[in-house]
């Protein structure tokens, strides 16, 4: 799965997956296809991006994925996973000052424009 993963640009929806996974092996069951992304997530090397019903491999080193912090494209819908611990932790205090509590976060927006505006050093690492 990691590898079908990897071979859509390190992002797929579970459908595609399972189109890509029946190339490969006609008679898979669709609950294989569904359960293995969510093993990788576990794992931490994949996210699950609910607003686009993706997963995407996870590109970046060790890190803590308890709260990832996803740019999420308006256009596309190519997510792209933001390692700002900052906006994460100014977020989860905000959200305790309320009572409440949220794990991770997703952002839209278009990303070829908000690329471009962002200062340097600031920008989101490529999923």
């Amino acid at each position: 799965m990691l590898e079908l993963l990897l071979a859509r640009d390190g992002a797929g929806k579970a459908y595609d997956l399972l189109a890509d996974m029946r190339a490969l092996n006609p008679g898979v069951a669709p609950m294989t296809v569904y359960r293995a992304p969510e093993f990788l997530v576990e794992q931490g090397l994949v996210h699950k991006v609910a607003a686009t019903s993706s997963f995407v491999v996870c590109k970046h080193g060790p890190h803590p994925h308890n709260d990832p912090v996803f740019l999420v494209c308006g256009r596309c819908g190519d997510a792209t996973e933001w390692d700002n611990l900052a906006l994460g932790d100014q977020v989860e205090q905000a959200l305790a000052g309320l009572g409440l509590d949220a794990y991770g976060m997703e952002i839209l927006w278009i990303a070829c424009a908000a690329r471009r505006r962002m200062p340097s050093g600031d920008s989101p690492s490529e999923m």
